[in-house]
């Protein structure tokens, strides 16, 4: 089969029943990508390109990288793409430090599970240049955002205490790992939706 073919075949998958959203930013979780491309060509098969002595990474100044292959149908598409934290900034072997309007930010050093969760983004954006669920890249960005500060951090808490919601609930619904992770500009939102989810209100 083709280029044209493949790319035809797969973009007119919808996967809009597993899009899910972190902070503004969707995505679809690796094994659903990788599912739903298995069912229109079960030969595919992805690489993970490795260093000279074997890693599964590559490091620069900039920042850890990691490269990705897919193969389908003969049609190889690499991708490069960087291991990020929560707040889309490189992750590098040492830690550092960067000024932001609140004081200073922390970065720690990368992890082996940094490593793994960039390796299953890459596969899933790689994919993606083969035409399935590329849509939902199409306005992606990756600004330099600001979290929530004490104060806000604290209404957010007093709010889901005072209308006795579920902590864990709250995380899941908004994608979040920990409160301390929203944006600030989402601080309006949040507050507005804890409200509407007072127990009890119709």
């Amino acid at each position: 089969m083709g280029v044209k073919s493949v790319f035809k075949t797969l973009e007119t998958i919808d996967l809009s029943q597993h899009i899910k959203s972190v902070q503004n930013q969707r995505y679809v979780p690796w094994h659903k990508v990788w599912g739903e491309l298995l069912k229109n060509y079960p030969m595919a098969t992805y690489e993970v390109h490795e260093n000279e002595v074997g890693d599964p990474f590559f490091v620069s100044t900039m920042g850890i990288m990691i490269k990705l292959s897919v193969t389908i149908e003969g049609i190889t598409r690499t991708i490069n793409h960087p291991v990020l934290n929560n707040y889309n900034k490189s992750l590098k072997v040492e830690s550092y430090s960067y000024k932001t309007k609140k004081g200073d930010m922390h970065v720690p050093p990368c992890s082996s599970f940094d490593i793994n969760t960039s390796i299953m983004r890459a596969l899933t954006k790689c994919i993606a240049l083969h035409g399935l669920g590329l849509y939902i890249y199409q306005d992606e960005i990756s600004p330099d955002v600001q979290t929530v500060d004490s104060s806000q951090l604290q209404q957010i808490m007093d709010k889901i205490k005072i209308n006795k919601l579920i902590l864990s609930e709250v995380l899941t619904a908004w994608g979040l790992q920990k409160i301390a992770l929203l944006h600030d500009s989402n601080f309006d939102n949040m507050m507005s939706w804890l409200e509407s989810q007072k127990k009890g209100s119709v």
